[in-house]
Order: C-alpha cells, then sequence, then structure tokens
C-alpha cells in the first residue's frame, strides 16, 4: 500500500571478545529465530545486523506479495 509504513522490533544478542592483540570478533544472534552469524571486526557487526535485517524485511515482501494474489 502506498504511503503506508511499517516497523519492527527485533531482538539480537550480540557476544563479543577481543583476543590479545586488541582484535575484535564474536557472534551476533537473532532472538526470536536464533539465527547466527560470526564477524571478525568492529564493522562486521553492523554489517551482520543490516543483512538479517535485510533478510527480514525481503521475507515480509513475499509473505505480502503471497497473501495478496490469493483469492
Amino acid at each position: 500500500m502506498a504511503g503506508r509504513t511499517s516497523s519492527i522490533v527485533v531482538t539480537f544478542i550480540i557476544r563479543i571478545t577481543r583476543d590479545s592483540a586488541r582484535r575484535v570478533s564474536g557472534t551476533v544472534e537473532r532472538v526470536r529465530t536464533g539465527e547466527k552469524e560470526q564477524f571478525t571486526d568492529a564493522a562486521g557487526v553492523g554489517l551482520v545486523i543490516e543483512r538479517m535485517l535485510e533478510s527480514d524485511h525481503q521475507t515480509k515482501r513475499r509473505r505480502r506479495r503471497t497473501q495478496e494474489e490469493e483469492p
């Protein structure tokens, strides 16, 4: 629907470790689905979250299209 915006609330658990060389790595977990993805630097945290949110957005669009096509 044009002009309509929706928002979602997504909860993540972020586990971060820092080694003796001060390198950051860890895992982002999406609470609702249990989906986990690893990252190997600080910038990777944001990239993982962005991918997970985009994946959710695409899933919602597919569901919406399927519902609109049903009689």
